[in-house]
């Protein structure tokens, strides 16, 4: 297999779990079950990084062009999410 396609298929893989956690999160926010929330969100954030880490490194190795642009709209959606979990922080009843 050559690599192109190997790492082709290592992000269509990663970006695979990174949409079966957030079908996850829908599904234990559908529920409104606090706990699996919480637990759903840490895995989506946990993919979420690793899935933005490589893709950065794998622009900036190609030096696209629109790279910071790109990391921007990264950095923001991981904002959003850090705003998730204190709001979800709020909510625990304990």
């Amino acid at each position: 297999m050559n690599s192109s396609l190997s790492l082709e298929l290592k992000f269509k893989e990663n970006f695979e779990k990174l949409i079966t956690s957030l079908s996850n999160l829908k599904n234990a926010v559908e529920e409104n079950n606090p706990e699996k929330i919480s637990n759903y969100l840490n895995q989506f954030t946990l993919f979420l990084k690793n899935y933005f880490e490589k893709e950065e490194k794998f622009m900036e190795e190609l030096k696209y062009p629109d790279f910071e642009h790109h990391k921007r709209e990264h950095d923001l959606f991981k904002k959003k999410i850090k705003y998730l979990f204190k709001k979800l922080e709020k909510k625990k009843p304990y």
